[in-house]
């Protein structure tokens, strides 16, 4: 089910704030994060910059998003990422740079990135094929 209204972002924020409700100062909530979301004239989301927030998981409804702009998730504490990541749509890029990643989800390989997919400064132990093969064929990769 993809849902592509600020609701959707909402229900992330509520998540991602509940999973760091009690590990993370500042504290991280839902009102902070929407601050930090972009949304297009038709209410659809833009962009959203969650980099620098010591985020160390994210929620599994986090794979409905679709933006048509950027989805910043550089500088945080990931060491993994949810199953569903691979269902984002992202009409820009993708920074998943320097954070603590060691493997990446096989849903991964769906993921739909129109611009740049960073991961380099990661832990990443193998580089999936097809995540690899994206570099060749229109947005780049950074490992």
């Amino acid at each position: 089910m993809i849902v592509k209204t600020p609701v959707a972002m909402l229900e992330v924020s509520q998540a991602i704030a509940a999973d760091h409700s009690l590990n993370s100062w500042p504290r991280i909530t839902a009102e902070m994060l929407g601050m930090k979301a972009r949304f297009n004239r038709d209410g659809s989301l833009h962009s959203w910059d969650l980099s620098r927030l010591g985020l160390t998981c994210l929620p599994e409804i986090f794979g409905n998003l679709q933006l048509s702009g950027d989805l910043l998730l550089h500088q945080n504490l990931l060491q993994s990422l949810p199953d569903s990541f691979g269902g984002l749509e992202i009409g820009g890029s993708l920074r998943l740079d320097f954070n603590q990643l060691r493997t990446l989800p096989d849903s991964f390989q769906n993921i739909k990135v129109q611009r740049e997919l960073k991961l380099d400064g990661n832990r990443l132990e193998e580089y999936d094929q097809t995540v690899r093969a994206r570099s060749q064929s229109g947005g780049r990769v950074l490992y």
